[in-house]
């Protein structure tokens, strides 16, 4: 009675490790930045990159994206970013990056949102 007992708390850590070693594993894989768009200004002096964290969420989840906005041939460098969640039905987000004056203006689309529209602005004298 007692070794069958034992095997049985063994069988269970045993089936315990190797389930938190397969979330270990599908959590790393998941976690990959990959990269959507990297754009420079008109000017050549900014550098707007798009990055898709992980992978949308299965099956009618959110994209999750990080902008950042980067200053090139200057140091310090000037670098501005957020993080945003797209709504998409679990496909890749769709975006629209448009350059203005003085900044960058960003649209996020999803499927299931309305569009979200944000602006980076550029290095000023206040910065």
């Amino acid at each position: 009675m007692r070794q069958r007992l034992l095997k049985i708390v063994l069988l269970i850590e045993t089936l315990i490790i190797i389930s938190a070693m397969l979330w270990a594993c599908f959590a790393f894989v998941n976690s990959k930045k990959t990269e959507l768009l990297r754009e420079a200004s008109p000017d050549g002096n900014y550098l707007l990159i798009i990055q898709e964290l992980g992978t949308p969420d299965w099956p009618f989840g959110a994209d999750h994206l990080k902008i950042s906005l980067y200053e090139q041939n200057t140091e310090p460098r000037y670098r501005v970013s957020f993080q945003a969640d797209v709504s998409n039905d679990g496909c890749t987000a769709d975006y629209e990056v448009e350059w203005l004056e003085d900044s960058v203006q960003i649209a996020l689309i999803g499927t299931e949102q309305p569009t979200a529209y944000y602006v980076l602005p550029f290095k000023t004298l206040a910065n």
